[in-house]
């Protein structure tokens, strides 16, 4: 009657190894391979919506568009752009 039961355990944990096993690679694999992948992939996005925040910011601070896009890399025509977005603010 406990040979069953016993047995049963011992495939138990033989799953629960091997399951940890596979989630390593996995983890492993998300980390070297895919991770690098999607962070190349956004790092340009993430920056461009950080200069955009920070031209808003300058913007609602009545500095120039000029000067504001200088100072983001942004172009001229998209600061402008940006400045339309602010209530309020005269282009």
């Amino acid at each position: 009657m406990t040979e069953p039961l016993f047995s049963n355990i011992k495939k138990s944990r033989a799953y629960q190894e091997i399951a940890e096993e596979v989630e390593q690679e996995l983890t492993s694999k998300i980390e070297q391979e895919l991770a690098p992948k999607i962070e190349q992939e956004l790092a340009p996005k993430i920056a461009q919506n950080k200069a955009r925040e920070i031209a808003k910011s300058l913007l609602r601070k009545k500095m120039s568009v000029d000067l504001v896009a200088e100072v983001t890399a942004l172009s001229k025509k998209e600061v402008r752009a940006l400045s339309k977005e602010l209530p309020g603010h005269k282009n």
